[in-house]
């Protein structure tokens, strides 16, 4: 419910010492109900705008409650006060943060712990998206984030972007004061998020532009967002965020240089586009099946690997004991950014060489020697393009031996759905 208009918009003051409670929770929950004051549409409404005067009003009483605290307490010269005992003030003190002036004071159960009380532009700031939050897919995926600004606030998205990504503004609703501008009869100008004046009920009334404004080419009021230190326009039609950006937050506010004297709210919804390259990763394990690869066939017609349960992959030609060939199935192209190939039992001592080719007769894609048992490949250059993926094992086994190694497991990275 509305607060009812008073018959005197601003009468003499009345002081008045309190105490209030030495606590963050009650402190916050004062200022945050005294500010309420402070707002025209927490009022009732009449013809003579009477609530935005009385909420001045009560705007000034804020300010000097908070000045009060900075300068020590106690009332002006003049005023009555009821003598209601006040906390020590050696409790309070004023200190600089990155520029902003803050009032702090001691915590009773910790006597080095010092609370800052929150200013009059710090509080009411728009709901920030919390916790997890859904993300638009690479590829084209969207997703659709709705939430209030406050005018005098910021609002810091649920998902970053970078270079390409699309940001839209949706559904609105709302509107908002600059704390200046008025229209010819000296009431304010309410703008809605697209600049335009809201007026008789619609966003209808016209815009303007402002040179000191973060983007000044864009209508005053209006909704901006900060991506990796520059200042944009987002508007119905869309924005697409410029080269350069990766993986940058965004921060909506609107398009005023001055935030702190800003008054209303809106509603919004923003969807944002990835258009981002997709990733997969695909697993082939081998241990208790074949994993969906097949063995090489030579020219002799020898296969060129066998398949133990149990075991994996493992050499298959008797004329080739340390050699394990295998063929991943050939699927539509994709750029290959990475194969890892799992190898146990290895000879002690013995190297093997790892062969990745886009088919058995094609180009080499990357060749590794390695004592390792696992090979992470890594393609230069963002990776290659290929339809099929062959596997070459060679262990460095002298004549006679038997390399009693296994593949138990081919993980294929690349851009793009996954193809198998």
């Amino acid at each position: 419910m509305p607060f009812i208009l008073p018959t005197v918009v601003d009468p003499p003051k009345l002081c008045v010492k309190i105490e209030i409670p030495n606590d963050l929770g009650h402190l916050n929950a004062f200022f945050g109900n005294l500010v309420q004051l402070a707002y025209w549409f927490n009022w009732d409404r009449d013809d003579a705008h009477t609530g935005l005067a009385v909420s001045k009003v009560w705007y000034q009483v804020y300010q000097s409650v908070v000045q009060a605290i900075i300068d020590g307490g106690g009332c002006a010269d003049g005023l009555s006060a009821l003598p209601v005992e006040m906390p020590e003030m050696s409790d309070f003190r004023v200190v600089c943060i990155d520029g902003v002036r803050y009032a702090q004071f001691l915590k009773e159960c910790c006597p080095e712990e010092w609370i800052s009380i929150a200013l009059v532009n710090q509080l009411n700031q728009s709901p920030q998206g919390g916790g997890t939050q859904p993300q638009p897919q690479p590829g084209g995926g969207t997703q659709q984030y709705c939430n209030t600004l406050f005018a005098n606030g910021i609002l810091y998205a649920s998902t970053n972007v970078s270079s390409g990504d699309v940001i839209t503004l949706g559904q609105f609703s709302g509107s908002g004061y600059d704390g200046t501008e008025v229209d010819g009869n000296g009431n304010p100008l309410f703008r809605c998020l697209d600049g335009q004046v809201f007026f008789n009920g619609d966003c209808n009334g016209g815009s303007h532009i402002d040179s000191g404004d973060p983007v000044p080419e864009a209508p005053h009021m209006s909704l901006v967002a900060k991506i990796a230190g520059s200042f944009y326009y987002i508007t119905t039609l869309g924005f697409t965020v410029p080269s350069g950006i990766s993986n940058a937050p965004v921060i909506f506010q609107v398009n005023d240089a001055n935030l702190s004297d800003n008054q209303g709210s809106y509603s919004l919804c923003v969807t944002f586009q990835n258009n981002q390259n997709s990733t997969f990763t695909h697993t082939f394990n081998s241990i208790d099946n074949p994993g969906g690869m097949t063995a090489f066939i030579s020219g002799a017609g020898h296969p060129r690997a066998a398949f133990s349960l149990g075991n994996g992959w493992g050499p298959g030609d008797p004329d080739f004991m340390g050699v394990i060939q295998l063929n991943l199935p050939v699927v539509a192209s994709r750029v290959i950014t990475e194969v890892d190939v799992t190898v146990t039992n290895p000879l002690t001592g013995a190297t093997s060489t790892v062969n990745i080719q886009q088919s058995p007769s094609g180009t080499s894609l990357l060749l590794v020697s390695t004592t390792l048992t696992t090979f992470a490949l890594v393609f230069p250059g963002g990776g290659v393009a290929g339809t099929g993926i062959f596997v070459n094992v060679e262990n460095s086994i002298v004549e006679g031996d038997t390399y009693d190694g296994f593949i138990t497991q081919v993980v294929v990275k690349g851009i793009g759905t996954d193809p198998y």
